[in-house]
Formats: structure tokens, C-alpha cells, sequence
């Protein structure tokens, strides 16, 4: 899975594109982009612990390696994620 950002002052242009890439590939619109994981990554995993109730947890120790390479393993899972994969994210987000 990759994500694509598609940047145009005309919503009309934008919702062409994304009509031409859905006649190509099967695509997802997300809407709007709320963050810029490069620029905001500390403020978007803090609500992210925040809307899924583990701000006050207790935080296991990880190197970063890890944590990216189970976030892309997880992501493969996204169209049909299971219980297992759930209590994973848990854990990563703690």
C-alpha cells in the first residue's frame, strides 16, 4: 500500500485525477490530510494515545527500528484486520 498527497487549488482537477488513478489501481480517498507525518509526528502519536485511552500508560521500551517495521507489517492487514492485529497496535502504542 502507498499513499499518495494530490496538492491542486481545483477541487474538480483533483476529483478527476482521482477518478483517472481509480480506473487503474483501486484507490481509498482518506479526505483531507491532517497532518504531514515528517513535520508533526510527536503531535499526531500523542493523539493517537490520546483517542485510543493510553496517554497515561506506561511506555515500553522499543528501539524505533521496531516500531516501524511492525507499523508497516501491521498496515498489510488494514482491509481485514483481526483481534490479533488490534491487541499489536495496542502494544505498539504503548
Amino acid at each position: 500500500m502507498d499513499d499518495i498527497i494530490l496538492v491542486e487549488n481545483d477541487k474538480e482537477e483533483i476529483d478527476r485525477i482521482k477518478q483517472a488513478l481509480n480506473k487503474t489501481f483501486k484507490i481509498k480517498d482518506l479526505g483531507d490530510l491532517r497532518y504531514f507525518l515528517m513535520m508533526n509526528q510527536r503531535r499526531y502519536a500523542l493523539e493517537l494515545l490520546k483517542d485510543g485511552g493510553l496517554l497515561e500508560c506506561k511506555p515500553a521500551i522499543t528501539p524505533f527500528t521496531d516500531i516501524t517495521f511492525s507499523v508497516q507489517h501491521l498496515s498489510q492487514f488494514l482491509y481485514k484486520p483481526t483481534i490479533a492485529h488490534y491487541n499489536a497496535v495496542i502494544i505498539i502504542l504503548r
